[in-house]
């Protein structure tokens, strides 16, 4: 087993829905499961999405998938790394910087483990988890701000087929400052699949991450992957006395009894929407439903499943495979091992 770090760097700009209306709002980065189907859908191009599927249900997955998280430049210069903050919130000596910290949404690496202490923080290190998040930015100037990204609202224009009335809309898309962008983390189980996974990446780059495709976003380059120990700040992640989920998660059958004394913190989010296979999108609607989020805590790595999410009738709709969906844990921790 070999835990990797890459790196996605964006040619252009990206658009990762957020649910609701419209695509007026983007997320900041992408959840393990639907960065797992653009792969697989990928890898279907290559001809092993059969072969890729079965590996994930084996009791021990082939490879596991964190979810993307940003990375960009520190005051230094150095590569700085973000994850999202636990769902469990530290317990301060002094309360007057409760609400700074309560703003946080990202914190680096070596900030996790502070924020995962049980004994109370004191006042110095309470004051360094209360400054601001390093890569909010209102502006599109990334050489005045140093931000890693901005968003911008794009104008759009509907028809009306029958009237030729004419409509406004607003698409959200995300652009990266230069030498920042998203990165992962890779567990490979079964090193056989490390070349395939590079394969499929690098068509994917070519293909797109994200919505709005059609306009040339989403497309990036993936650069040299890198052993998470050689990577300041994660290797003291792997020893946390507690497990600090990275991915989506969906529990296996046989991990439903005991989730009641292994979770500490956690939440849900919908996953829901079309059907996409290879190049070919649809308007078929995929079933719906809940993952764990990243930033939960477990006791102990739990394995998660795939998940099918074939909509019903799939024959009669014109699907000849099914349809999955990645809830398999992406941890770490000590025993962080899924």
């Amino acid at each position: 087993m070999a835990t990797f770090i890459y790196y996605l760097d964006f040619k252009g700009p990206v658009h990762f829905g957020s649910h609701g209306i419209g695509l007026e709002e983007a997320n900041i980065g992408l959840g393990s499961d639907s960065l797992l189907s653009a792969l697989v859908n990928s890898l279907a191009l290559l001809g092993m999405a059969d072969e890729a599927i079965a590996a994930l249900q084996q009791k021990e997955p082939a490879f596991v998938l964190s979810s993307l998280f940003p990375y960009g430049r520190d005051d230094k210069g150095k590569v700085a790394h973000l994850l999202p903050r636990p769902l469990r919130m530290p317990v301060f000596l002094d309360t007057s910087l409760a609400k700074d910290i309560k703003k946080r949404r990202w914190l680096t690496p070596e900030e996790i483990p502070v924020w995962l202490e049980k004994s109370p923080i004191d006042k110095e290190k309470a004051a360094k988890l209360a400054r601001p998040d390093p890569v909010f930015c209102a502006s599109d100037d990334h050489d005045d701000t140093g931000n890693w990204w901005v968003e911008e609202l794009r104008p759009r224009v509907a028809l009306d087929r029958s009237s030729a009335n004419s409509a406004i809309w607003w698409c959200s898309a995300i652009n990266f400052a230069p030498g920042c962008g998203l990165y992962g983390l890779l567990r490979i189980n079964d090193p056989t699949w490390q070349r395939p996974l590079a394969e499929a990446f690098a068509l994917l780059g070519d293909m797109g991450l994200g919505g709005e495709r059609t306009y040339g976003m989403g497309e990036f380059e993936i650069g040299k992957m890198v052993a998470m120990d050689d990577v300041p700040g994660f290797k003291l992640l792997d020893q946390m006395p507690v497990n600090l989920l990275l991915s989506r998660y969906f529990p296996a059958a046989e991990e439903l009894s005991e989730l009641g004394s292994m979770l500490e913190a956690w939440d849900f989010v919908e996953s829901r929407g079309h059907v996409v296979s290879g190049r070919s999108a649809t308007s078929i609607k995929r079933k719906s439903l809940h993952l764990m989020v990243e930033g939960s805590l477990s006791r102990r790595a739990l394995r998660g499943a795939m998940v099918d999410v074939t909509p019903g009738k799939a024959s009669e709709l014109g699907l000849s495979h099914r349809i999955y969906r990645c809830g398999l844990g992406f941890w770490l921790g000590k025993g962080g091992e899924a």
